[in-house]
């Protein structure tokens, strides 16, 4: 049997076209085929029947028609083929209903088969083989999509199954002219361009087939139409890479010269692309390290997977996570994006526009430069301006599935620029802010840890017989961290550096607001901008303590000297000095165990050279 929807909507079976019913019928047809072997909601389905307009019977209707069509494939199945006969065709299975289909029954998969067959053909080096393929995919096709069963819910479904094979046709050239049959492509080409006007990669490989059939001419007014149409059509001049294709034909680049002819049939795998354009590079996969111990998030997780699998026709999917600083974006972002890496074969991108750091954001034209690099695109082919470099990049990513993660972002004028055009890639965005003005994004808000999951976290870090033993202090401490998961691992590494000191000291400590701030940063890491300030405060502190203390000379002294030099309360004191105690340890475990008292003596060495004494 055989299954068409490239064109109208038939059955064949023994070679004869049978009829399935009326229009609603093949619309039901339809809608099974385009996900064969996989279940279609009954939603879906009386939509596409009815649309907006169902009546009230209308899922009575469909079950009504689905037994009409289980009848009607059932009288054309025979008992030994490769699915069963009968009404075994169609099944029933909620929320919904499969039509099983065997291997090369149906068109469309078969053109999906082939046309990846001559696209992997093509990026070998293999143009034979890649032209043969794609072409018999294209020979599949009849006429437009559903084009008899007039229903108006099929209409994208047509339109995206159109773009589809448009980017099969262009493949095709792209293999005839590294075959080098530009000659009869210059005629071929002029149709298609005439029907397509607005294709650029259509009217590039017109403008390279004529420019090889030495009409550089033709090829150039072929390019002033192409601007008029834009223009007129969008109001936008031609791609970066249009504009170097017209420039390297009014120069007459030997680039541009037809590739040398084949011999005996044999690959020609040193054959260039057609035309200046993107270097051939490795797939990247610029995505950080993942987190060991990620815990929790299970349904935020669930969310953007979802979202980010999900191919809409024409639209670039885009996932926003935002939330407070520690709150830990990033790391669900990254943790989500290589569970997504099998979805996206043609690499992952990662870009830090640092919205969050003191320094300025990073601006789109700069981050947009690190992605070309990355997708080939040499410096010398590089365009000066924001909007040609955004438009060489939406034309390199253009039929590719790739993942773009943007960290950090500090606004939405950041990221359109980075955005690609087509349906094949998916953007993951994490911000302080939720970004609303994207163009229908999914904002995912990212609420601090629930406390189970924070208590998980600290007991990943810290041990569980650590915890066992004084549960309320871990409880407390993941509290005091607000369960913010940044903060957790601050406080579960402190702990981990002193095995000898209890949960409860460091409880103690994250007790006080003050000391709070300082307890819950680790060198460059922080937690908010409001730490970073109070962090700033306290270290002016310590440096007054260390020159005043390097004034004196001591070789010990108690917590009521420092609160004297200080003009302090004994309590911030004792609390200034166990700091500097601690950081004292963590220097001398840095060192290997020996050393801190050497080191000791350069810290108040330093201090006292800060106030111009040299040190001794």
């Amino acid at each position: 049997m055989e299954f068409r929807v490239l064109g109208p909507v038939q059955v064949w079976a023994d070679g004869c076209q049978v009829a399935v019913g009326g229009s609603l019928q093949r619309v039901l047809l339809a809608g099974l085929l385009l996900r064969a072997n996989r279940v279609v909601a009954a939603e879906r389905l009386i939509d596409l029947l009815w649309g907006p307009s169902r009546p009230k019977t209308a899922r009575a209707g469909l079950q009504s028609r689905v037994s009409q069509l289980r009848r009607a494939l059932a009288r054309l199945d025979g008992d030994d083929g490769p699915v069963p006969a009968g009404a075994d065709r169609v099944l029933f299975r909620p929320p919904g209903y499969e039509l099983r289909v065997a291997p090369g029954e149906v068109d469309l998969e078969e053109f999906r088969r082939l046309a990846e067959e001559g696209r992997q053909a093509l990026a070998v080096g293999d143009p034979a083989r890649a032209s043969e393929s794609l072409a018999a995919a294209l020979g599949l096709w009849r006429g437009r999509p559903f084009e008899d069963a007039g229903a108006t819910g099929l209409a994208r479904e047509a339109d995206w199954l159109e773009d589809r094979r448009l980017g099969v046709l262009e493949d095709r050239v792209e293999a005839d002219l590294r075959l080098g049959r530009h000659a009869e492509l210059a005629t071929e080409l002029t149709a298609h361009v005439a029907v397509h006007p607005l294709r650029e990669r259509l009217r590039g490989q017109q403008m390279l087939a004529l420019s090889r059939s030495g009409r550089p001419a033709d090829a150039l007014a072929s390019y002033r139409d192409a601007r008029a149409a834009l223009r007129d059509a969008l109001g936008i001049d031609p791609s970066p890479h249009l504009q170097q294709l017209q420039l390297a034909i009014l120069a007459r680049d030997p680039a541009l010269d037809p590739p040398p002819a084949r011999r005996n049939g044999r690959p020609d795998a040193a054959a260039a692309p057609a035309g200046p354009g993107p270097r051939r590079t490795p797939v990247p996969a610029q995505l950080p390290c993942d987190v060991a111990d990620f815990i929790g998030r299970g349904d935020e997780l669930g969310t953007l997977l979802s979202r980010l699998r999900r191919r809409h026709p024409t639209a670039t999917p885009v996932a926003v996570v935002s939330g407070v600083a520690g709150v830990g974006k990033s790391a669900l972002a990254v943790h989500a994006a290589h569970q997504l890496r099998q979805h996206f074969p043609d690499g992952q991108l990662f870009v830090d526009l640092h919205g969050v750091d003191r320094t300025p954001p990073r601006a789109p034209a700069g981050a947009l430069l690190d992605c070309l690099h990355s997708l080939g695109v040499a410096d010398g082919d590089l365009p000066p301006s924001l909007d040609a470099r955004a438009g060489l990049y939406r034309t390199c990513l253009d039929g590719k599935r790739v993942l773009l993660v943007l960290d950090n972002a500090a606004s939405e004028a950041q990221v359109r620029p980075l955005l690609p055009g087509g349906s094949g890639c998916a953007v993951l965005v994490t911000s302080r802010t939720g970004l609303p003005g994207l163009a229908g994004p999914l904002a995912l808000e990212l609420p601090p840890l629930p406390p189970d999951d924070a208590l998980a976290l600290l007991v990943s870090i810290v041990g569980s017989a650590r915890v066992d033993l004084e549960p309320a202090a871990a409880a407390l401490i993941v509290r005091l961290c607000g369960y913010l998961p940044a903060s957790i691992r601050i406080a579960g590494a402190k702990v981990a550096m002193h095995p000898r000191r209890r949960l409860a000291w460091l409880a103690e400590l994250l007790a006080s607001e003050q000391s709070r701030l300082d307890e819950l940063l680790v060198e460059e890491l922080e937690v908010g901008a409001d730490l970073a300030r109070g962090h700033e405060a306290l270290h002016q502190v310590r440096e007054r303590m260390l020159r005043l203390a390097g004034l004196l000379r001591p070789q010990d002294w108690a917590a009521w000297v420092a609160a004297v030099l200080l003009n302090a309360d004994l309590d911030d004191a004792k609390h200034l000095l166990d700091r500097m105690v601690l950081g004292a340890e963590s220097l001398a475990n840095g060192a290997n165990g020996g050393g801190a008292v050497d080191q000791g003596a350069e810290v108040f060495g330093f201090a006292r050279a800060q106030v111009g004494e040299q040190p001794q």
